[in-house]
């Protein structure tokens, strides 16, 4: 993925980048662009990122990975669009919404509904609310994505480690080539902990580069930089602001910025 990926701009006539921007498994690819193609950015910002998946995230995305072949429908990757393993695809989307947010963000969205008429009687249709909820944003998602690329994706992810078997995580980032860098990371987010985030910063810290850590306070998990985009935007906007000069000394006039 990110040797595609900076290929495909130099097909476009684009060297270099200004900055590298990866979120959540965006930004495993920006740390392997950064290690692979030393010479393509000096600058990176890396949000809800990590080195590697941690246990936790590899159960669920397995659990995931199963509902989809365990479908009827999944033959063995071989289906079509008349006998799509739709409910596999369901069931694994569901898994992973809830992933993406912190229990408690769920259970403060739902918690109106768990009682009526102030009185603490029951109400009967938390179940539904809840599942009304899921089964809209799964069916959004499954309608236009494709089964095979899910389980592709879901697997990469599983099996990143930054740095491989050659060497440390700690070593690996102290010889990135970043000069500068941008860590962002959800106090909520339990698919990729804020520790992944604080041993990024140390490690690229450790290694000579300029690291600005910041730990964004949200409820929302690891969709938080889809939903709180105002506590990342400033950030973000201040960082870049810094880093239009990056490659003004190199002959390409082409600048851009990959996320």
């Amino acid at each position: 993925m990110a040797d595609s990926t900076v290929e495909a701009l130099h097909v476009l006539g684009i060297e270099h980048v200004s900055c590298i921007l990866g979120v959540s498994m965006g930004g495993m690819v920006a740390l392997s662009i950064s290690e692979r193609h030393p010479n393509f950015s000096k600058y990176m910002i890396n949000i809800s990122g990590a080195t590697c998946s941690l246990p936790y995230s590899i159960a669920l995305r397995n659990i995931q990975k199963a509902s989809i072949e365990q479908d009827p429908l999944w033959n063995n990757g071989f289906y079509d669009e008349d006998h799509y393993p739709y409910n596999g695809m369901m069931l694994a989307r569901k898994i992973g919404l809830l992933s993406y947010r912190s229990k408690d963000e769920v259970n403060q969205r739902f918690s109106s509904n768990i009682y009526k008429n102030n009185n603490k009687q029951l109400a009967s249709n938390v179940p539904e609310s809840v599942d009304s909820y899921l089964e809209h944003n799964a069916r959004r998602f499954v309608d236009f994505f494709d089964a095979n690329s899910y389980l592709v994706l879901s697997n990469a992810i599983n099996k990143y480690v930054f740095g491989g078997s050659r060497k440390s995580v700690k070593s690996a980032l102290k010889e990135l080539p970043t000069k500068r860098a941008l860590i962002m990371g959800v106090n909520s987010d339990e698919l990729f902990p804020i520790q992944q985030q604080e041993q990024l910063a140390s490690g690229l810290k450790a290694g000579g580069c300029t690291t600005t850590f910041i730990e964004v306070d949200s409820n929302y998990g690891h969709d938080a930089f889809l939903v709180d985009i105002n506590k990342f935007g400033s950030a973000i906007r201040d960082f870049l602001s810094t880093t239009t000069d990056s490659y003004k000394s190199k002959a390409s006039p082409k600048y851009a910025m990959v996320g």
